[in-house]
C-alpha cells in the first residue's frame, strides 16, 4: 500500500491513478471517463514533446508478437467500419459506431503505454490496479444494493440504466477481484481479503438480481475457470469444494424433480430459451444478404429490420423490432459488412490469444488470469447480448487488455536482453 500512496507524488504515478480511475468512472455514466482520457492524452503529448516517450517506443509496443495481432486486426476492422459508415451515413456515436471503436483503441493504446512507461514500476502498477478494482467493485455493489436490495436510492445512469449491462459489469469486476484474491493472498492479505469480499458479494448479487437465465451460469463458470488455472494450493482445495458443492446441488430434490419432467423435444422449450434470438438471427441474415460488402452502417439496423419484417411474406408481421443483433460476434457483419465482421472476430480472438500468451509470462501472469476471467464473461455472454460492447464497459475491458499487452511487451524485451535466462 505504501507504493500506491507514494506514486501520487510523481507524474507517472498520478497517471496510473487517473487511468485506473477512468476504468470505473464510465460505469456510472456515458462520457464520465472522457475528461480523464483527455488528461492522459495530454500527458502523452507532453512526454513525447519532452522526449520521455519516443515514437519508436510506441511503434515497438505494437510490433510485439502478441500485441501486433490485436493492433493489425483492430486497424483493419476500423478502416472498413469508417468506409462503411461513410457510404451508409452511419451514426458515429451509436452502440456499434465509430465512437465506441475509438474508445476501444484509445484504452488499448493508453494501457499499453502506461504499462511500459517505466518497467521498474510494474508492482506499483498492478497494486494500484488491484486497489481500484476493489474500490470500484465495492462502490458498484453498494449502489446496486441501495437500488435493488435495500430500495433506498435508485441510481439510473450508466450501466444502472440496463439490468443486463449492470449484471455484466458486476460479473466482470467480481471475477477480476476473484482472480486477484487468489494470486495475491500471500503478499497482500488485507487487500486480498477485500477482493474476496467483493468477489463473493458480486456472485451473490448476480445470482439474486440477474434477470438473465444464462449470465449466472457464465459467471459461476468464469470463477471456476480461474480456479482451474490458478497454481496455488488454496485454489486446488477451493476447486475441490466447488466440485463437491456442484455435485450435491445437481442431485438436490429441486433439480431432480425438474429433470424428471424435462422435455427437450418440445419446440416451445427452445423458443423460450432463445428468447427471440431465432427471430433476430433470421432477420439479420436477410439484412446481410442485401448488403454483404459494407453492411447497413452503424445505427441503421433497426430501420432495415423493420423493412424486412414489412416486406417478407413468410415472416409474422407482429414480430418485435430490435436495433441490434444482441451478439457481439455477428453485429459488425450486419452493420459494416463481411470484411469488418471477419476482422472484428479476429480482433476478439487475437485479444484472447494475447491473454493466453500473458499466462505464460512471469510478469503478466497475475493480470492475465484476471483478464481471462473477465474476457470469458465478455466473449461468452456477448454471444447472447450486445451489452458487453456498450460504451460504459469498454474502458474496463480494453484498458485491462492494454495493461496486459504492455506487460507482455516488457517480458519479451527482458528475454531479448537476457538470452541466457
Amino acid at each position: 500500500m505504501d507504493s500506491v500512496r507514494g506514486c501520487l507524488f510523481n507524474g507517472y504515478g498520478l497517471m496510473i491513478h487517473v487511468f485506473c480511475f477512468s476504468l470505473g468512472a464510465s460505469l456510472f455514466g456515458v462520457g464520465y471517463a472522457a475528461v480523464f482520457v483527455l488528461i492522459m492524452l495530454a500527458w502523452v503529448m507532453v512526454n513525447m514533446f519532452k522526449k520521455k516517450i519516443k515514437l519508436t517506443s510506441v511503434l515497438k509496443l505494437s510490433s510485439n508478437r502478441g500485441v501486433s495481432w490485436v493492433v493489425l486486426f483492430f486497424s483493419l476492422f476500423f478502416v472498413v467500419a469508417v468506409l462503411s459508415d461513410f457510404v451508409n451515413g452511419g451514426d458515429w456515436d451509436h452502440r456499434d459506431g465509430l465512437l465506441p471503436s475509438i474508445i476501444v483503441g484509445l484504452y488499448i493504446f493508453l494501457g499499453g503505454l502506461i504499462a511500459t512507461k517505466d518497467g521498474k514500476d510494474n508492482k506499483k502498477l498492478l497494486e494500484t490496479y488491484h486497489v481500484w478494482c476493489v474500490l470500484w467493485g465495492g462502490i458498484l455493489l453498494l449502489f446496486l444494493e441501495l437500488r435493488y436490495g435495500w430500495k433506498l436510492f435508485a441510481y439510473r445512469s450508466g450501466i444502472f440504466d440496463n439490468i443486463n449491462q449492470l449484471m455484466t459489469g458486476v460479473s466482470m469486476l467480481g471475477v477480476l477481484n476473484w482472480a486477484m484474491f487468489l494470486e495475491n493472498m500471500r503478499d497482500k492479505r488485507i487487500l486480498s481479503a477485500l477482493s474476496l469480499g467483493v468477489a463473493v458479494w458480486s456472485i451473490i448479487c448476480v445470482l439474486e438480481y440477474s434477470t438473465s437465465d444464462i449470465l449466472p451460469f457464465i459467471c459461476v463458470i468464469s470463477y471456476a475457470l480461474v480456479l482451474f488455472l490458478c497454481e496455488t494450493k488454496l485454489a486446488l482445495f477451493m476447486l475441490l469444494f466447488f466440485a463437491m458443492a456442484s455435485s450435491f446441488y445437481l442431485i438436490g430434490d429441486g433439480n431432480i424433480r425438474k429433470l424428471s419432467s424435462a422435455d427437450f423435444i418440445e419446440i416451445g422449450y427452445w423458443r423460450r430459451l432463445l428468447n427471440h434470438r431465432e427471430e433476430i438471427l433470421t432477420v439479420s441474415s436477410r439484412i446481410f444478404s442485401k448488403k454483404p460488402l459494407l453492411g447497413v452502417g452503424a445505427g441503421n439496423f433497426g430501420a432495415y429490420y423493420n423493412d424486412i419484417l414489412q416486406s417478407a411474406k413468410d415472416l409474422p408481421k407482429k414480430l418485435q423490432v430490435f436495433d441490434h443483433t444482441h451478439n457481439i460476434w455477428i453485429q459488425h457483419f450486419v452493420a459494416h459488412g463481411a470484411f469488418a465482421g471477419v476482422f472484428f472476430a479476429c480482433f476478439l480472438l487475437s485479444s484472447l490469444r494475447l491473454i493466453i500468451l500473458g499466462l505464460c509470462s512471469n510478469r503478466a501472469r497475475k493480470l492475465s488470469l484476471s483478464a481471462l476471467g473477465m474476457f470469458f464473461v465478455f466473449l461468452v455472454y456477448g454471444a447472447f447480448e450486445y451489452v458487453p460492447m456498450f460504451e460504459e464497459l469498454l474502458p474496463l475491458v480494453w484498458g485491462t487488455l492494454g495493461l496486459l499487452g504492455g506487460l507482455v511487451v516488457l517480458e519479451e524485451a527482458e528475454d531479448a536482453n537476457n538470452p541466457g535466462y
